[in-house]
């Protein structure tokens, strides 16, 4: 009788812990499935944001580089390297550990989904830190790791997922390196259904760049080589002493094919003591206006994509902003209860 109840524990262990890891996969895939969903022409413009902004995070020199052409969209940073935390958490589509600063808001979480409105298969070029507590100075240089969301049912995409995190353990084996890369690079691989929406993206982001370098102090440099539309700009920025009362941050655009149309543009700005808010206001110069109608009227740190026609002519910035989503609208007054707090926190 005792012989017919006996059955190897461990292995019933290890069966259960396989199955409960591919549950848990099982609802971050779900979860990503229902995200990318949700995109529209609206989340080509989010996701450039949604990049900047976890570029930003990582560096307090911040640069970006965003190139398209024919075969690939890439957006290039020269911020932290990843860690087994970060790499994981962009598979499986959540914020990392590292996401404790309030004013680094963004850290792979639910946001960079936007980001499919370039491609579902992403490669990711850069360095991984292999062991964060004790030996930071060792390494694995990461060469086209590959991002697959492609797949016709949720059971295939569980598997790719976990081939992704599987290719993450086995990072820790590899070839090590005491060199760091400078650069991380983001590789959406580019079809003709993507090719547009990567257009519009570059389009609006050339257009708010000024703003966004303005209200983000690390930002110093930002490159736009959009080859397929020959469109090669730099811009830079630098901070000036104050006119008429307005700080102003100067900032250098370069276009480095036609260098008769570099220019040179100004952001005219108030802030308050404590620099939790900031108002653009629409001027060229002191004493000449310009037209913003196209750009969003509320930022958090980037523009929240809806607020064009705000019914004001200045950018208001605030810290405090409670969107509705990642790079959305702020909560308004509605029936939802359960939405009260943000819609009073907001006004």
């Amino acid at each position: 009788m005792i012989e017919d109840i006996i059955f190897d524990r461990d292995a019933a262990k290890k069966a259960k812990g396989r199955h409960d890891k591919r549950q848990d996969n099982k609802q971050h895939c779900t979860k990503i499935d229902q995200g990318i969903r949700k995109l529209d022409n609206k989340s080509p413009a989010r996701a450039i944001w949604e990049l900047t902004q976890n570029a930003r995070d990582l560096s307090d020199h911040c640069k970006i580089h965003i190139t398209l052409d024919d075969d690939y969209f890439t957006f290039a940073h020269n911020g932290k390297y990843f860690t087994p935390d970060t790499l994981s958490s962009l598979v499986k589509q959540v914020s990392s550990e590292e996401k404790e600063d309030p004013d680094k808001i963004g850290q792979y979480g639910t946001g960079f989904m936007t980001t499919h409105s370039f491609s579902r298969i992403i490669k990711i070029d850069g360095s991984f830190q292999l062991d964060p507590t004790n030996r930071k100075d060792l390494f694995v240089d990461l060469n086209d790791f590959l991002i697959d969301r492609t797949y016709e049912l949720i059971t295939e995409f569980v598997e790719k997922l976990c081939d992704q995190l599987d290719r993450i353990d086995k990072l820790m084996d590899a070839t090590v390196t005491k060199e760091c890369r400078e650069w991380t690079r983001f590789k959406y691989q580019m079809d003709d259904e993507h090719k547009q929406n990567a257009l519009d993206g570059i389009k609006n982001a050339i257009q708010v760049i000024p703003y966004v370098m303005t209200l983000n102090t690390t930002i110093e440099e930002y490159r736009i080589d959009d080859n397929l539309s020959n469109i090669h700009l730099v811009f830079r920025k630098t901070e000036r002493p104050e006119e008429e009362g307005l700080k102003v941050m100067q900032i250098n655009i370069e276009d480095e094919v036609v260098s008769a149309n570099s220019h040179t543009e100004y952001c005219y700005y108030l802030q308050s003591e404590d620099k939790r808010c900031k108002v653009i206001l629409p001027l060229e110069t002191t004493t000449r206006a310009k037209n913003i109608d196209d750009v969003a009227k509320l930022f958090l740190f980037f523009p929240l994509i809806g607020s064009e026609r705000f019914g004001m002519n200045f950018i208001f910035h605030s810290v405090d902003f409670r969107p509705l989503e990642v790079r959305d609208g702020l909560y308004l007054p509605e029936s939802n209860t359960n939405n009260k707090i943000d819609f009073t926190h907001n006004v």
